[in-house]
């Protein structure tokens, strides 16, 4: 009986022997299996768990590892905190020094502005949103003072230009780099939103440990500016796959998770340059390499007057049309009046609109007798496809082409020349 007694004791012991011990600042003991140390976490299995997920802490709130050998390493000169102590440390609060982590100024050249940078592991990144002023960026709702606070929103062909010399616009995997050295595991390779105790987007905010203090600056769409202060959105330097129209961006918001994902490069997002050079020229865009007249000048609500020519409005004549957006869908509806070879014609039509694309479908007709009577009449029906090109700021050209309805030519057109009054 003895000798059994005496063998569980010995099985005993060299289980509890068989494990790690991570002490942490506050006199907590973790029993754990450790299994990575970064530059700035300390991730582990615990021991009672050892088939279960993988859990971080920071290196920086770590006294020491006890490991199963016996080997001890220290991360602290202050003395390991004993439970006897560890009521009296807990009426402390402990927080990290910011001298404990590697921050400077960089100052852009190009404008003379300042920007405070930070190292992430072994990356380092600006811990401000860009804010030089080049072609395909704004300020948010268009007022300075937002550039002020959250720098600029960018296009993606301006974002990966921008950047300073020494700088760039960190790509996909840059990012991913950034998000596992903050405890991110194997979701990072996944689309939407993803994450991993304890939360990057929630260490990369604000008041997250990381240092880079991102603020949720919103971000542009097609002129229009939404989701300030809810949510934050970041280009990367890589285009999605198959999609030379898409880049991969990060998002975050309220939640400790960050989003991956692709959006059209026109839209207007932050950038956070990355210290390095790239292939990229870091240039200021060019005037001949502007956004495309369609996207700098389309409108998405609007009401207009013109003149045109077609089954859209008589033969040739006045119209007029409302276009109300909804993101890049719109609803619009459209009357137009003209002159015929016997009788003025009219027509009232209602457009689905896919950007500039739209489908246009009309009816009416004025009619007239051999003893000169007339009256209106919705007898007749045209459907047309066409686009809106913007000529200006104010001014576009319309045009489509399509089927008509019991009317004598069959082939059904619209040329317009329209001036938005509101917008």
């Amino acid at each position: 009986m003895k000798s059994l007694l005496l063998m569980i004791f010995l099985i005993a012991s060299a289980l509890l022997n068989a494990q790690d011990v991570i002490i942490h600042k506050n006199g907590e003991k973790i029993s754990a299996k450790v299994l990575e140390i970064t530059p700035e976490l300390v991730k582990y299995k615990k021991f009672t768990n050892l088939d279960g997920p993988i859990y971080s802490v920071y290196k920086s709130d770590v006294v020491q590892i006890t490991y199963q050998d016996g080997t001890v390493e220290s991360f602290s000169a202050k003395p390991v905190i004993t439970n006897d102590e560890k009521n009296r440390v807990e009426e402390k609060v402990v927080t990290k020094k910011e001298d404990e982590r590697k921050t400077d100024i960089l100052t852009d050249l190009r404008d003379n502005q300042k920007y405070k940078i930070v190292q992430v592991g072994e990356q380092v990144w600006m811990a401000q949103n860009l804010n030089y002023a080049s072609n395909q960026s704004w300020c948010y709702g268009n007022l300075p003072a937002n550039c002020e606070r959250y720098g600029r929103l960018y296009t993606y062909e301006a974002a990966k230009n921008v950047c300073p010399t020494g700088w760039h616009l960190p790509s996909d995997d840059e990012w991913k780099k950034l998000e596992i050295e903050l405890g991110m595991q194997t979701v990072v390779n996944k689309n939407g939103w993803r994450g991993t105790s304890p939360g990057q987007g929630k260490l990369m905010k604000i008041g997250g440990r990381s240092g880079l203090n991102i603020e949720l600056t919103g971000f542009r769409e097609y002129e229009a500016y939404y989701k300030l202060d809810k949510n934050g959105y970041f280009w990367t330097s890589s285009l999605s796959e198959g999609k030379n129209q898409e880049a991969v961006f990060r998002e975050l918001n309220k939640r400790a998770s960050v989003k991956r994902d692709a959006a059209d490069i026109r839209f207007g997002y932050s950038v956070r340059c990355i210290e390095g050079n790239t292939g990229f020229k870091n240039k200021a865009i060019s005037e001949e390499e502007k956004i495309d007249r369609l996207t700098r000048t389309h409108d998405r609500t609007y009401f207009s007057i013109g003149i045109g020519s077609g089954v859209a409005t008589g033969y040739f004549g006045l119209k007029a049309q409302a276009k109300i957006g909804f993101g890049q869908f719109g609803f619009g509806v459209q009357y137009g009046m003209g002159f015929g070879p016997y009788a003025p014609e009219f027509s009232v039509g209602a457009k689905i609109y896919y950007k500039y694309y739209f489908i246009n479908a009309l009816v009416g007709h004025r009619w007239v007798d051999t003893n000169g009577y007339s009256g209106d009449a919705f007898d007749r029906v045209a459907v047309l496809a066409g686009m809106e090109y913007p000529l200006s700021k104010h001014f576009n050209i319309s045009g489509g082409i399509g089927y008509a309805i019991n009317y004598d030519i069959p082939v059904a057109w619209e040329l317009g020349f329209n001036y938005k009054i509101f917008k």
